[in-house]
């Protein structure tokens, strides 16, 4: 052990003690041979994005997240403090307004687009069938090609439905199955380059919405599609913490495509990204300085009681005017 103590003459070697005991109990001060000291090695050998990106995704994991009760109250009181800042901007001020077509409802995409709207309110008693299960899966992770270009060595990089910054394709996709007509209940990774469903584990030891931050009203999903971010795929090429926006953009991309697909199948669909984040990496198993999970997407059969955070009044848009058919 070194005497630091010249540095700070002024204090007391008891008080120096106390201090430095302080600052080791909250993290501050790392000893060798702990596990904190492990974990500390392992951050710097494997996290390469410094330390603003790890503050960032470190900081923010397992958050204390409101109840609904809660978010009223914290909605009311913000409500008194400051109004809400306008959630869209008109052209009113711009002297130029070009008035654009409408799109045509007949068009299969588009239908589908505006039919789309996250519930939550799922049957407990239903089951979706497994081949739209697959079909979702597909629509968001599915490998459809490879791209070979690049010195050698780099290629071949994989194509798929959605767009990956780089082709590095830094997603690997695992469902948490509870109700699944052609499949046993589990936990399964998703296989994009085979389309296949691997066994991870066959027990659930906790509800759905025990991963997703005590979100009770997602038990009832038939499954849950957990997206997981492998950040060394994307570390490997862009070295800048940039990479690690594009990593976070990515998921929406996918997750996207999976509630297209799901309403396109009459499915009920919901995306969240409260997890919590320890328990996902332990029922996962995953390296929590290497993967994290970053957005889930809820599947299910929709039943006809809305939950407490599904919309119950919609109202159209009359500045629009109603969308056409042709």
């Amino acid at each position: 052990m070194v005497d630091l103590s010249w540095l700070l003459p002024n204090v007391s070697i008891p008080s120096l003690i106390t201090n430095v005991a302080e600052l080791i109990g909250t993290g501050h001060i790392v000893m060798d041979g702990t596990g904190a000291a492990a974990n500390d090695e392992a951050y710097r050998q494997k996290w390469l994005w410094g330390a603003v990106a790890g503050l960032y995704h470190f900081g923010i994991k397992d958050p204390v997240y409101l109840d609904p009760a809660a978010t009223s109250s914290w909605i009311s009181n913000q409500i008194k403090v400051a109004p809400s800042p306008e959630l869209y901007q008109t052209n009113e001020d711009y002297e130029k307004v070009i008035q654009l077509q409408i799109p045509c409802s007949r068009d299969e995409l588009m239908a589908t687009l505006l039919r789309r709207r996250s519930y939550r309110g799922f049957d407990s008693s239903a089951a979706i069938h497994i081949d739209d299960l697959a079909a979702c899966l597909f629509a968001g992770l599915g490998i459809t090609g490879f791209i070979i270009s690049g010195p050698p060595g780099y290629g071949p990089l994989p194509l798929k439905p959605t767009p990956s910054g780089g082709g590095r394709n830094p997603y690997e996709a695992y469902v948490y199955l509870r109700k699944v007509d052609g499949i046993e209940p589990g936990i399964y990774h998703y296989s994009a380059i085979d389309h296949t469903l691997g066994l991870v584990g066959s027990e659930l030891n906790y509800r759905i919405g025990d991963l997703l931050a005590g979100q009770t009203w997602f038990n009832d999903a038939c499954a849950l599609v957990v997206l997981v971010a492998c950040f060394s795929r994307t570390m490997w090429k862009y070295p800048h913490p940039t990479g690690y926006r594009v990593v976070l953009l990515e998921a929406g991309h996918i997750a996207q495509n999976m509630l297209i697909l799901a309403e396109s199948r009459g499915l009920s669909a919901a995306p969240t990204c409260a997890v919590r984040d320890d328990l996902c990496s332990k029922v996962l198993n995953l390296d929590p300085y290497l993967q994290g999970v970053v957005y889930t997407v809820a599947l299910g059969v929709r039943g006809s009681t809305p939950t407490i955070a599904d919309p119950v009044i919609i109202e159209p848009n009359t500045r629009l005017g109603e969308v056409k058919s042709k």
